[in-house]
């Protein structure tokens, strides 16, 4: 049995017993889609906050490129026709940002791609003056929308409008309810042997009231298990990242789903956003006593490590960092004669993590 996934940062599972394994998909892929927050200067010296855009009801893009980057100036002629139709110029509706994305570029590198006829604010994104990558940029260019809601959507080139059309009509409407409590996604650190799992509960507040109060409500296979009461304070689009008590699933359970009941002790005036589901991943066994990993890196490998390790969080084997410039190929064989819980944590110290075809772990 194989397991093949592309790597951001994650953690796999083992449960060992009676010489076999069993391995989960991995719980934690990329389901926040939600923004944070962050101010960054322009190479005019303006300030840029996300948030103050988004709350003023304006729609964000966000230009990832390097000065080097020979296709990049493919897209500027769309983006700086959506800066003069919808930027301060225009409806004011979309603020457009082009960041210099390399880290390693000085000011001057940055201003010099103006010649490319961009018009619309430029940000050198440094380790002093950093943007978030949403959406783990992987390559250049990398377009992101982000909506007033705090969702974004990414995509590549932009040879026509049409290109991004899409992403800007996904902006959902903006809110006109009072009250209306939304569970944006959630996710876990913790999946286990014993078939239990401690959620992360991403709760926003879509209504034009002050959030203050709400049930989360957990559900195994449509039966309620838990009911988590938060108070709180949030202002229209704000959320809130929730610890959620560890909720015993129990084996054969197919799926967890967590909703919002009573927003500030009344019925939600929008229930179709309420709900949050997954499916809990099954566990399969294997026989053998060893587990083979390949992993591929990426060409910054000096970003990559890993540790396996026992239910004790024991470290049993570990390695990187690699060598960058230099695609990497490991080949470890893990011995698990003791019967119990193994994990296999992969980290990537930048944060955009590597991705097929870039990288790569195979399982067997």
């Amino acid at each position: 049995m194989k397991l093949f996934i592309p790597i951001l940062s994650l953690a796999f599972i083992f449960c060992l017993s009676s010489n076999s394994f069993a391995q989960f998909n991995n719980w934690d892929e990329a389901m926040n889609d939600m923004a944070t927050d962050f101010t960054a200067t322009d190479l005019d010296g303006n300030t840029h906050n996300l948030f103050t855009y988004l709350d003023q009801g304006k729609t964000v893009i966000i230009e990832y490129y390097a000065h080097w980057c020979t296709s990049c100036p493919t897209n500027v002629p769309v983006l700086e026709q959506i800066w003069n139709d919808h930027g301060p110029a225009g409806d004011n509706t979309i603020m457009v940002l082009h960041v210099e994305y390399d880290y390693g570029s000085s000011d001057s590198l940055a201003l010099s791609t103006t010649s490319w006829g961009i018009n619309s604010p430029i940000i050198n994104a440094t380790s002093s003056n950093p943007v978030p990558g949403y959406g783990m940029v992987g390559g250049f260019p990398t377009t992101v929308v982000i909506c007033p809601q705090r969702n974004y959507t990414t995509t590549g080139y932009l040879y026509n409008f049409s290109d991004i059309a899409p992403q800007l009509a996904s902006c959902p409407v903006l809110t006109s309810a009072t009250v209306d409590a939304r569970i944006a996604y959630f996710t876990s650190d913790e999946v286990n042997c014993s078939y239990s799992v401690q959620p992360l509960i991403q709760l926003q507040n879509l209504g034009t009231d002050p959030l203050t109060t709400v049930d989360i409500v957990a559900k195994v296979d449509g039966t309620t298990i838990y009911t988590h009461a938060w108070t709180g304070n949030l202002n229209t689009y704000e959320y809130d990242n929730v610890p959620y008590p560890i909720i015993n699933y129990g084996q054969g359970a197919s799926q967890i789903e967590f909703t919002v009941e009573n927003p500030n002790g009344i019925t939600d005036q929008v229930t179709s956003n309420d709900s949050f589901e997954r499916s809990i991943p099954q566990i399969g066994t294997a026989s053998g006593e060893n587990l083979f990993m390949e992993l591929l890196t990426d060409n910054y490998a000096s970003e990559t490590t890993w540790e396996f390790m026992d239910q004790s969080s024991n470290v049993l084997y570990s390695g990187g960092p690699y060598t960058d410039e230099i695609q990497t190929t490991i080949y470890e064989t893990f011995n698990m004669t003791t019967s119990g819980c193994y994990d296999l944590w992969i980290y990537d110290t930048y944060g955009d993590g590597i991705s097929s075809p870039y990288g790569w772990v195979e399982l067997s």
